[in-house]
């Protein structure tokens, strides 16, 4: 029943999952322990593995490739991770994989530094969680703090779905355009 929910993208659900996974309740057969990135607990006694890499291994080199100088290209980078149909959501906008990539190319141009605390991912082979505490520095000295979770879908190793809730932690509410320009 859950699953149907968050699949869905309902908003009222994934807050409470997301109430739900700061709170240690495990929501998936697989937890990964944040500080190592080793499975907890898990039926099959093994940690699910994106592309060969761990969760939140997969996840640091995403960003890197995305926002770390020297980045790929905001379209190489998106080749690599998602499908030609992905359609990402940002606190109740759709953004489509055009969108993402003008995206990307407006924070390339604009960011100066960027930097990500992982608080949480959890990982079942087909769903994967991730929290997140970023700063972002932008080249006119602006900071902006921010806090992240999203729910990344996994089809054949590229995410075709991503639903992504922020809050931004200082500065102001217009501060929300680092995560969409749309």
């Amino acid at each position: 029943m859950f699953s149907k929910f968050i699949i869905s993208g309902r908003r009222g659900v994934i807050t409470v999952a997301l109430f739900l996974i700061t709170s240690g309740i495990t929501l998936t057969t697989t937890t990964i322990n944040q500080a190592h990135a080793t499975p907890v607990s898990t039926i099959q006694n093994s940690t699910p593995q994106i592309n060969g890499w761990t969760p939140r291994a997969y996840f640091e080199k995403m960003m890197a490739d995305y926002f770390t100088a020297p980045y790929q290209s905001p379209s190489e980078a998106t080749d690599k991770y998602l499908t030609q149909d992905a359609i990402h959501e940002v606190d109740g906008k759709i953004v489509t994989r055009k969108d993402f990539i003008g995206h990307v190319a407006y924070l390339q141009k604009n960011v100066k530094s960027m930097t990500f605390d992982i608080k949480q991912v959890i990982f079942d082979g087909e769903w994967f969680v991730e929290r997140h505490i970023g700063r972002t520095e932008l080249k006119n000295g602006e900071v902006i703090n921010s806090e992240v979770a999203v729910f990344f879908h996994f089809i054949n190793g590229k995410i075709d779905r991503a639903f992504e809730m922020t809050r931004p932690l200082s500065g102001i509410d217009s501060d929300r355009h680092i995560h969409t320009t749309k």
